[in-house]
């Protein structure tokens, strides 16, 4: 290790123990040497850069207010990795539940015929479920496509779609219960693939 690398580690270790001490200038100092690298690395496990500023902001308060636990000040920067990956982790857990609720009442989503006729306009918060749900109803068959926009995008009942079709009313309504797990069972695999690190 050359000298000026020595002399940079004495005085890392000596504002890690200010730090310790709740010398603010030193918290500072540490925020301001690696946020930027773990700003970048939970930009790269979310993909969000709004989310990446909040969790890193998260993750410099934790740190601080937990430094005194850090036994060695060479492991400055691995600690903030972990605390930051905890961060992260805690993050996609609570977006993946957030989801697989939205997914869980995707059967009521189809059913409400306003949601349906506004389909161009997304009744949630978050994108990824319209999105998801979009994509999910492109890949069915012709015929179960066909079904799909004559109730929710048409707003007609069974018996309706029966006469189109020329099958019967109880035929229709088993079809649309069929689609209607199919498309939860679609959605529900392409946000958990939204969601995985």
């Amino acid at each position: 290790m050359s000298d000026s690398n020595k002399k940079q580690v004495v005085i890392e270790n000596e504002l890690i123990e200010r730090a310790r001490s709740g010398c603010r200038a030193s918290m500072e100092w540490i925020v301001r040497t690696h946020q930027a690298e773990i700003r970048g690395f939970i930009v790269r496990k979310t993909g969000d850069l709004a989310v990446a500023d909040d969790l890193a902001q998260e993750v410099f308060l934790a740190a601080l207010t937990q430094i005194s636990k850090l036994k060695e000040s060479s492991r400055l920067r691995a600690w903030l990795f972990a605390v930051a990956r905890n961060k992260v982790v805690d993050y996609l857990r609570q977006k993946s539940s957030k989801l697989t609720g939205h997914v869980a009442g995707i059967e009521n989503i189809l059913i409400d015929e306003s949601i349906a006729r506004s389909s161009n306009e997304s009744p949630f918060e978050d994108e990824l479920v319209i999105n998801a749900l979009r994509e999910c109803i492109e890949k069915l068959s012709g015929g179960a496509k066909a079904i799909v926009s004559a109730r929710y995008f048409a707003g007609q009942d069974s018996k309706q779609i029966a006469i189109q079709t020329n099958k019967a009313a109880d035929a229709i309504r088993m079809s649309l219960m069929r689609i209607r797990k199919a498309l939860a069972s679609c959605i529900r695999r392409k946000l958990n693939n939204e969601v995985s690190l």
